[in-house]
């Protein structure tokens, strides 16, 4: 568990993610597996800055809990948290505008052309996304995206 948290990028919510995964792997708790949680307290780093629990999630009675402890943090970690790395941001191109309009559109959220142009129904279809998925803290006006938010468009658009 040392050694994952150790070799571990990210901050510290990733290293004990990855520390609690090196444990399970390594054997885990010998009555077997039920519950996971993940407690991470910054000054004011809850809710609203309303509260100390920046991050306060567990998981009980799963099978595999620390799999969807990871599960449901990807979508808190989208959902509450802006600890995106500026590196991450992405300049909407052709490319990355043509990946776009096919997934919004298989999704059922754009009906232009694919075309790789950011043009404004590809921009509404891109901000209606966002909103639906409640991830108004990645919305970006300024023609870029996250890569987290391109590669999670692409993760729900290869699960339909």
């Amino acid at each position: 568990m040392a050694k994952a948290y150790e070799e571990t990028s990210g901050d510290l919510i990733d290293k004990l993610l990855e520390a609690l995964s090196a444990g399970q792997a390594a054997g885990g708790d010998r009555r077997g597996q039920e519950s996971a949680a993940l407690l991470v307290v910054r000054e004011k780093g809850g809710y609203g800055g309303l509260t100390d629990r920046y991050v306060d999630l567990r998981v009980d009675d799963h099978p595999r809990p620390i799999e969807e402890l990871k599960r449901v943090f990807k979508v808190y970690d989208m959902t509450m948290l802006s600890r995106e790395d500026p590196r991450n941001l992405l300049t909407i191109d052709h490319d990355i505008a043509l990946v776009l309009q096919t997934c919004l559109k298989k999704l059922g959220m754009y009906d232009g052309p694919i075309n790789g142009v950011l043009d404004d129904r590809t921009k509404k279809a891109l901000s209606e996304f966002i909103n639906v998925n409640n991830f108004e803290n990645k919305m970006r006006e300024d023609g870029r995206i996250w890569q987290s938010t391109l590669d999670y468009i692409k993760d729900v658009a290869h699960r339909t």
